[in-house]
């Protein structure tokens, strides 16, 4: 007698996420919180190294602008109360009419083109 043979069940991935983007957003995130704590080194320096250091920023001065803590945390990072003194917000012109998913693609594209 012949065993059943047994089909594997389909496995669902999600959508591919390339990894620059992934990278791109947990730099992003990661920013984003160690400002909120007040605390950083190196790994904190690492999210701004690279060809889209400029997109990193400019995503954190977005969320910052939905975020009062995030802003907050910006402001005193940068040793000033005044928002349009913090040196990311004066970079923005670079990325008027982007959103954080615009960006996001533009920092991918940049990268593939510096590596």
């Amino acid at each position: 007698m012949s065993q059943p043979v047994v089909q594997p069940s389909p496995v669902i991935l999600p959508p591919a996420i390339p990894t620059k983007t992934r990278s791109f957003q947990q730099r992003v995130d990661y920013a984003g919180k160690a400002l909120r704590r007040g605390r950083w080194g190196r790994r904190f320096d690492s999210c701004f190294e690279g060809p889209d250091a400029a997109h990193v920023a400019a995503v954190l001065v977005l969320r910052a602008e939905r975020s009062r803590d995030l802003k907050e945390a910006i402001l005193r990072a940068f040793k000033t109360q005044e928002w349009q003194e913090v040196p990311w917000v004066k970079a923005m012109d670079r990325f008027s009419g982007m959103g954080a998913r615009e960006i996001g693609q533009d920092a991918l594209r940049v990268q593939a083109e510096q590596g």
